[in-house]
């Protein structure tokens, strides 16, 4: 009886381990996917930046390096600085997921909160008003730090969601008929999908990592206690 319990256990935990690596491999897939379809709204502002012929594009010519990138490998160069403000933006919206979702962090953020939470540091009125807005900076860290990437994490949203809108335009006539009309029949449903997927696909993914992160070594951790 036991060992058929153990044979049970096991194969549960097989299937589990393949469920895992099923579920990473989908998620590479579909990061794929959406960062081909989420770096298009990203090129078209590169492109529309520096056209042919206009003062940014001259600016950038004019800078020996970038100059000659630009005049003899134009294209590339377009890819490379649109992958580059891509990869910032969805950097910035998965840092505070990042910072939740490790355990070290979020005590190590809430110790030195409670630990500077009574002002650590003072200053008196004869201090430089610069010494002054400096110890009440570090009074309120880590609070205020963490409070600046939960507003640039919602900046990055919005910036990523006008981008992706204005590439994938999410309606079939203009938006002024819509809002005489408001007929669902005119909205593009497609691409409104793919506007929810390019702005919130990388804390998806983060989490959906996170979980077969942690299910594995959940996994590891009772395969050793047996």
């Amino acid at each position: 009886m036991a060992q058929a319990h153990n044979r049970t256990i096991s194969f549960e935990r097989k299937l589990l381990k393949i469920a895992f690596e099923c579920g990473k491999w989908a998620g590479v897939g579909i990061a794929l996917i959406v960062s081909y379809l989420n770096v298009q709204p990203y090129l078209g502002l590169v492109l529309w930046m520096t056209p042919e012929q206009g003062a940014v594009t001259d600016f950038l010519i004019s800078i020996p390096l970038v100059g000659w990138l630009i005049t003899r490998a134009g294209w590339l160069f377009t890819i490379v600085v649109a992958i580059l403000i891509w990869g910032t933006i969805q950097v910035i919206q998965v840092m505070p997921d990042l910072l939740k979702n490790d355990q070290e962090n979020v005590k190590f953020t809430i110790d030195t909160y409670r630990r500077n939470s009574g002002g650590t540091l003072s200053s008196s009125d004869n201090d430089p008003s610069v010494i002054q807005a400096l110890v009440r900076i570090y009074n309120n860290l880590p609070a205020a730090w963490i409070k600046t990437l939960f507003r640039s994490q919602k900046t990055a949203w919005l910036i990523d969601f006008c981008l992706s809108a204005f590439h994938y335009y999410p309606l079939k006539v203009d938006y002024r008929i819509f809002w005489i009309a408001k007929d669902p029949a005119m909205v593009d449903w497609i691409n409104v999908l793919i506007i929810v997927a390019c702005v919130f696909t990388a804390n998806i993914l983060l989490h959906l990592i996170t979980v077969i992160e942690q299910g594995s070594r959940y996994i590891k951790l009772e395969s050793t206690h047996e």
